[in-house]
């Protein structure tokens, strides 16, 4: 028995294409919506800025902080390891 079904799809062609009706705003509204859009999207890329910031100075924080266990300038003990230094 085969488990596989077939499915059928109405077919649009161009005439159909041709009788579907788009609405476009007003030239003034695109460009208000544009204007609003594009600030949304300065928003976001300052926020991925800060954020690309962020990481970075961790990384060169934990590179600092490796660097002066290895060579001594920060004790490690069980107290700091366990957080209550």
């Amino acid at each position: 028995k085969s488990t596989t079904r077939k499915a059928t799809f109405p077919s649009v062609d161009m005439t159909d294409l041709k009788n579907i009706g788009v609405s476009i705003p007003p030239i003034k509204e695109q460009q208000e919506i544009v204007t609003y859009l594009d600030s949304k999207v300065a928003n976001i890329n300052q926020l991925c800025q800060a954020e690309r910031s962020q990481i970075e100075k961790l990384k060169e924080y934990k590179q600092r902080l490796i660097s002066d266990v290895v060579t001594g300038k920060v004790k490690v003990t069980n107290d700091s390891l366990n957080g209550r230094v």
